[in-house]
């Protein structure tokens, strides 16, 4: 009797630039988050908005997600969702495009949670919103 176990499918290889640009946009976001103090990461990001202001399309978010996946499933430490979102922020303003990038909580299970939203919608959340999430930083 054999027994059926999941098995969890690698996002697909973006283009070679994208991956590239999704790897190098990974450990750059790990590395500001590890070595830097929140404040001042938030304070780059705010700087890294403004050199890209046009709002990325839904669409084009979606690619960013799929690239940021492929990044973070080949990283060999542990991502968390605030290097993941920081990570889809830093690819799409490599492209001159704008997300949102989203921190915030709950309280009824206290917990934390980073994303990027494209209109207000978050982009590659998938069931994280059953029982939304108030934002508590936006940039």
């Amino acid at each position: 009797m054999s027994i059926a176990m999941a098995t969890q499918v690698a996002p697909p290889r973006p283009a070679l630039g994208q991956a590239a640009m999704a790897a190098t946009s990974l450990l750059v976001a790990v590395g500001m988050l590890r070595l830097l103090p929140l404040r001042v990461v938030l304070a780059l990001a705010g700087v890294v908005r403004q050199v890209a202001p046009r709002h990325a399309s839904l669409d084009t978010a979606r690619e960013v997600i799929t690239a940021r996946d492929w990044a973070a499933a080949h990283y060999p430490g542990r991502a968390t969702c605030l290097d993941l979102s920081l990570t889809a922020f830093l690819i799409a303003a490599c492209r001159g495009r704008h997300v949102s990038w989203c921190i915030g909580c709950r309280f009824n299970p206290s917990e934390s949670h980073a994303w990027i939203e494209v209109d207000g919608e978050p982009v590659g959340e998938y069931g994280m919103f059953d029982d939304p999430f108030h934002v508590t930083i936006r940039l």
